[in-house]
């Protein structure tokens, strides 16, 4: 029994002396180790604070931060023009890359449900960039080819461009559209001053507003784009309407400017293009005029005011020369005058104070009869002339009221006389 007990003593001495060697290894592995801590912190802060302890070189093929549970959240890598940068969002979605392209820089942002939102890129003329809806849908776009730049605006569905901003050489154009691509408004700055559009929904030109080197002009089309009608300032610088049926044919014209005639005039023209009327206005001597022309472009009729305030009438045939002709005569009355086709005056008869008179001609234009009221106001008295154009016969009235007649041979020389006394 005393043999076990001093056995079991011994064991026990045998356990504190093992124990108490174990504490003393414990206290000096925490020296050391809080010895080695407090190196390493002072070589970090040496090395954080000294600019030969830092790397100058760290290379790889990726580079990537995670978040806490792993996920990654920024990487660095290559792609098939160079670098490339991403970021992920809390929902694990990619959204944002930069990275370059075979033009140069590319960068696009995406929303949390992945649809892209931005997009900037450059181009071998320039650069381009665009922005989206939520639907990534694209709604707006600016591009840039190295002379001009671009701005569009976009419908979300059709993709097609509402709205166009561009720059040319003369200046800068704007441009409305409808969902189906057709451009109906256009406004644009040229080399000679503002332009602008209107078209139907079919894209046919309706009306067109444009400054000119002379002013103003104003076109209007139909629906099937064809200019019918405008108001324009010519080169006198005047205004100038014109309208023209559904072909483009002119038909009708009018101007405030004087044209050779010293004529502002209305015009209005055969299916050919051709004026068959022209009325309007002499601007110098005042008064109207109303000319009618054939389908050659020839005038046939025309009444007019002349400068002393009283009026004439012409009929002309094919070939314009004048065949009857009515004039007024101030202070006199009236004059009619018929001419033949080559516009030899053949007949003539008017009024004057003291009376009526009428003369009769062959076809060189010369009088031949003559007859009318004496200028002594005697009477009445014709005149026959020869071919020669000398008196040969002359009949009247006397002072005493009564008849004589008078008649003269070939040379001019009074043969007979016959009176009623």
């Amino acid at each position: 029994m005393s043999s076990n007990i001093n056995t079991l003593e011994q064991r026990i001495e045998i356990l504190e002396k093992q124990l108490a060697s174990q504490r003393r290894w414990l206290r000096f592995s925490r020296v050391v180790m809080t010895i080695l801590i407090l190196s390493s912190l002072g070589f970090f802060t040496i090395a954080a604070n000294s600019e030969f302890a830092a790397p100058r070189l760290i290379q790889a093929k990726r580079f990537e931060v995670v978040s806490d549970d792993g996920r990654v959240v920024l990487a660095l890598s290559t792609g098939a023009n160079g670098g490339q940068f991403d970021l992920w969002g809390a929902t694990g979605k990619n959204v944002l890359r930069a990275w370059s392209n075979e033009s140069g820089g590319d960068l696009a942002i995406w929303n949390n449900a992945g649809k892209n939102v931005f997009a900037a890129y450059a181009t071998k003329t320039g650069s381009e960039t665009a922005l989206f809806n939520a639907d990534g849908n694209k709604v707006y776009r600016t591009i840039s080819d190295g002379q001009n730049a671009k701005i569009e605006l976009l419908d979300p569905e059709s993709q097609n461009p509402l709205f166009t901003a561009t720059t040319q050489a003369g200046g800068g154009v704007l441009a409305l559209a409808d969902v189906a691509g057709i451009t109906q408004f256009q406004a644009a700055a040229t080399a000679k001053g503002g332009r602008s559009t209107l078209a139907t929904n079919t894209g046919s030109v309706a009306l067109i507003n444009q400054a000119t080197s002379n002013g103003g002009a104003i076109v209007l089309g139909n629906s099937s784009g064809r200019a019918v009608g405008s108001l324009r300032v010519d080169d006198q610088g005047s205004a100038l309407l014109e309208m023209a049926d559904t072909n483009g044919k002119r038909r009708f014209a009018a101007g405030a400017s004087a044209n050779e005639d010293d004529e502002s005039s209305l015009r209005l023209y055969g299916a050919n293009g051709e004026a068959v009327i022209s009325m309007g206005a002499f601007t110098q001597i005042g008064g109207g005029f109303l000319h009618v022309l054939n389908s050659q472009g020839t005038r046939v009729i025309s009444a007019i005011a002349e400068s002393d305030g009283g009026g004439r009438f012409d009929l002309a045939g094919s070939n314009g020369g004048a065949v009857y002709s009515v004039d007024a005569i101030k202070d006199s009355g009236v004059a009619m005058a018929l001419m033949n086709s080559a516009g030899t005056k053949l007949f003539l008869v008017g009024t004057s104070k003291t009376g009526g008179l009428m003369n009769i001609m062959n076809n060189k234009g010369q009088a031949m009869v003559i007859c009318g009221v004496a200028g002594e106001g005697l009477g009445g008295a014709i005149t026959v002339r020869n071919q020669e154009g000398k008196q040969v016969i002359e009949s009247g009235v006397d002072d005493r009221g009564g008849g004589i007649i008078s008649v003269w041979d070939a040379k001019g020389e009074r043969r007979k006389t016959i009176t009623s006394r």
